[in-house]
């Protein structure tokens, strides 16, 4: 009887250490993104941290980069400034209006701001035309429109937050890298313009990626 006891309770152990190493689906948070290319630009690491609401509260950037971001959110989970330590210290202000709509970005360097169209949901950003989803994720950009993995889950899938709006402060390839829907091209005029093939793990996320076409690089993910 003690040897059976004792077996069960061997097995439980192993068991647990197994479980403590995975994550679950629902907690999965993305840690480091690393992409490479022959382009200037196209060699950096992200790493993120997050707060305890699963919204990234450290961003650092480094390779062709150097940004390290502390984000700090309003009450509606909205991103409203960003301490930049990086190679140029400052910090950076995002505004709303009253219907929660970005509204300007203002750094050292003055203040940019953003129009809406409510007829077309559309937003203009320093002449770029794009449009998001209530939940901040990207449907267009530069008019150009955007398809998703439909089986499949982005690496920022978990995330919380309107963290998209970074693809405005200088991590300008989040667009084509992260997500909450795992981008899959952007087509102009029916036409394909940038593809992405994703290896997607057991639980459809994002392992490691490849982009082609106006813009190519690799990707891998660590969770």
């Amino acid at each position: 009887m003690k040897k059976i006891l004792f077996a069960l309770i061997a097995l439980t152990l192993i068991a647990c250490s197994d479980d403590d190493g995975k994550a679950s689906p629902d907690s999965k948070l993305v840690k480091k993104i690393t992409t490479t290319g022959a382009d200037e630009g196209d060699n950096k690491v992200y790493t993120f941290t997050y707060d305890a609401k699963n919204r990234i509260r450290r961003m650092k950037v480094t390779g062709e980069a150097n940004l390290d971001f502390t984000i700090h959110y309003n009450e509606m989970d909205l991103i409203q400034s960003i301490d930049d330590a990086g190679e140029t210290p400052e910090t950076i202000l995002v505004t709303y209006n009253e219907n929660n709509r970005l509204e300007t970005i203002s750094s050292s360097g003055g203040s940019t701001p953003f129009t809406y169209e409510e007829s077309t949901g559309t937003y203009t950003y320093m002449g770029a035309v794009f449009q998001m989803d209530q939940g901040w994720n990207f449907l267009s950009w530069f008019g150009l429109g955007i398809e998703s993995y439909a089986n499949a889950k982005g690496a920022f899938y978990n995330v919380k937050g309107n963290y998209t709006i970074l693809q405005f402060i200088a991590a300008n390839d989040l667009v084509f890298v992260g997500g909450r829907l795992d981008f899959k091209n952007i087509k102009h005029n029916g036409q394909e313009v940038i593809g992405k093939i994703s290896v997607h793990d057991e639980d459809g996320f994002p392992t490691q990626a490849n982009l082609g076409g106006l813009i190519t690089k690799s990707v891998t993910y660590k969770y």
